[in-house]
């Protein structure tokens, strides 16, 4: 290159305000493709910027497959069944699961409530059978609860 650099084809070209750039083509959603482009002027890629570049492509893979996973989960909506037996927990279940959505222990529960942790307990296994989940995130999900940073609204 320094031999090159004192030619008239040097000068003849403007090589030094050239653009060289380099291609990655990766693969997008259904039949596409994203395309990352990396130009620099006046000198081209060196053996170890390539390798640079060979090491991003796995994680640039990555991202599409996680971006392609975060869409399809997006689209996905919570669905309650039809039997759904929200309808039917007592005033008290009630309670306790807006004291799980406000994310108070049962040991908390209990003490809000005056009643014992064994009860908070029974509670909960009654709302999980009523729900047909196995989870206070379940029960939570099942009847459209998000878990609140404020203070649960007595009832």
């Amino acid at each position: 290159m320094a031999t090159f650099t004192q030619t008239e084809f040097y000068e003849l070209f403007d090589v030094a305000s050239m653009r060289h750039d380099i291609q990655m083509r990766l693969p997008g959603e259904g039949r596409t493709h994203w395309t990352l482009e990396v130009a620099r002027s006046g000198k081209s890629f060196s053996q170890r910027d390539i390798l640079m570049l060979d090491a991003l492509r796995p994680g640039l893979l990555s991202y599409e497959s996680y971006r392609r996973l975060a869409a399809a989960l997006a689209t996905l909506q919570v669905e309650v069944p039809a039997s759904s037996n929200a309808a039917e927990l007592t005033r008290r279940e009630n309670e306790v699961l807006d004291l799980v959505a406000a994310g108070a222990a049962n040991a908390a529960i209990a003490e809000r409530l005056w009643i014992s942790p064994g009860t908070v307990k029974k509670h909960l296994e009654h709302i999980y059978a009523k729900l047909e989940v196995g989870s206070r995130t379940a029960a939570l999900a099942r009847t459209r609860r998000s878990v609140a940073a404020t203070e649960p609204h007595q009832s």
